[in-house]
């Protein structure tokens, strides 16, 4: 007699293995997992340090910088036909202090224009500042509030500001060929010399007949030296300026 045939269960050889991930947890390498970049999609790695654009703040220093020596030149063209007047004023017995010539009316805004080349110029290399610290702070000699007083302190003025702009370019360019292609030191000394002419024009007064001879050529000394670091500064601040705007782009780019 045969046996009625009994019905086969189905059933899986391989049972997937029980997750052991408890719930509400999140697996590692997943997103929201601890240490997995959550950034957004697209993009292979985390981003860099945030850095600005500086380009902006670098044409309006040139700019003002172009005014300020122009500026001197002019009162440098200025001084020789000012102490003709106060020499004319004072055989008519007037006071040369009440004499207004060309030269008085030069030095007002130059007063202003120095101020507002020392804030923006501030400001622009306090953005190169802050984009090199964010890449490499331990290769910044100064602190930042030098970016700032380093131009007025005695004595540390000397040199501070060289050192900031050194170490910010040698940490845009690397200290490759870059590097060296735009020494500072040429710049850094037509500076210094503009600085000690310019100390000693403030001791002395176009309208003293006995020293007058010797500020208009301190002036035309003073504009030609003026020029000189104008011309050497430029490709600095362009340089720097176009370096770190390219790193600025070169971060924001899909990996």
């Amino acid at each position: 007699m045969t046996e009625p045939a009994v019905p086969r269960r189905w059933s899986n050889p391989d049972p997937a293995p029980a997750d052991p991930t408890p719930p509400g947890a999140v697996a590692d390498g997943q997103p929201g997992a601890p240490g997995a970049y959550a950034g957004p999609v697209g993009y292979g790695h985390p981003p860099g340090p945030r850095l600005t654009r500086i380009s902006g703040l670098g044409t309006a220093l040139l700019v003002l910088g172009g005014v300020w020596t122009a500026l001197q030149v002019l009162t440098a063209l200025a001084a020789k036909p000012a102490q003709r007047r106060y020499a004319e004023a004072a055989a008519l017995g007037q006071d040369p202090a009440d004499v207004l010539t060309a030269y008085d009316l030069v030095s007002v805004p130059g007063i202003v224009v120095i101020l507002a080349v020392w804030a923006v110029g501030s400001l622009w290399l306090g953005g190169a500042y802050d984009n090199a610290r964010a890449l490499a702070a331990h290769q910044l000699r100064r602190r930042k509030v030098w970016v700032w007083l380093g131009w007025w302190v005695p004595i540390v003025s000397l040199w501070f500001p060289k050192t900031i702009v050194d170490d910010v370019w040698l940490v845009t360019y690397g200290r490759g060929p870059l590097a060296r292609l735009k020494d500072t030191g040429l710049w850094w000394g037509l500076w210094v010399i503009f600085n000690v002419v310019s100390n000693g024009l403030g001791r002395l007064g176009v309208r003293d007949p006995g020293v007058s001879d010797t500020v208009v050529i301190l002036e035309w000394v003073s504009a030609v030296v003026m020029v000189a670091a104008f011309f050497a500064w430029v490709p600095i601040v362009r340089g720097l300026s176009a370096a770190q705007d390219e790193l600025v782009r070169s971060r924001s780019r899909p990996a």
